[in-house]
């Protein structure tokens, strides 16, 4: 195996996978009261001039504190650098869950923070900007349809995922290739149908 250390390096306790689910258990644990405190300013301090934009940040801080413990405490991925290889060391590994299931997790909760950013960012475009009736019609089922159909694009990779953890590179490639052709059409379908609401709402805007 090919490593990057000089030949004198002596590894040592901090160099060790025990050292990061140590280190991160406790910052984990650690932040836990630090997220109730804020979520109880969110709840009770939030001023009411902010009244409107209370639930988004509540959902924000909510989902911030779900990918801190997943990551900390729940899946604990321990990176090998410099290449791209990391195995989950958390307590998802010692209860038997799926690798690839976790890291689709991983994923998903990340992709529904980012999205919970946007959910912040279009509560403001609602209160300062005189947004148009027909956005505060679809607005809801535009949030609601994006935070379900979130998961579904970390679906191709579990998919694709070999059931043979030995199998070779060229046929891991082969199997995610395949699933991504399969799985091309439902995609394209739904980005279309998005594409056309989108191009009928700024027609109907622009009227």
């Amino acid at each position: 195996m090919t490593t990057y250390c000089s030949e004198n390096y002596k590894f040592s306790y901090l160099d060790s996978p025990e050292f990061l689910i140590a280190s991160l258990h406790i910052l984990g644990c650690l932040s836990i009261p630090v997220h109730m405190f804020g979520a109880y300013c969110i709840l009770f301090i939030t001023p009411k001039t902010m009244e409107s934009v209370k639930i988004a940040m509540l959902n924000y801080h909510f989902l911030t504190f779900l990918t801190d413990l997943m990551f900390s405490v729940l899946a604990t991925p321990y990176f090998l650098a410099p290449s791209f290889i990391a195995s989950a060391v958390g307590i998802f590994e010692k209860l038997g869950v799926d690798p690839i299931l976790q890291m689709c997790s991983m994923v998903i909760f990340h992709e529904i923070l980012f999205f919970s950013i946007v959910q912040i960012l279009e509560n403001r475009y609602m209160v300062i900007c005189d947004v148009h009736w027909i956005w505060k019609k679809v607005r809801v089922p535009w949030l609601i349809w994006s935070y379900a159909t979130i998961p579904f694009f970390s679906l191709p990779i579990y998919l694709a995922a070999p059931e043979n953890p030995l199998l070779s590179k060229s046929e891991a490639l082969e199997v995610f290739i395949s699933v991504i052709i399969d799985n091309l059409l439902i995609f394209s379908d739904i980005f279309v149908t998005m594409f056309r609401i989108v191009i009928k709402v700024k027609i109907v805007l622009r009227k």
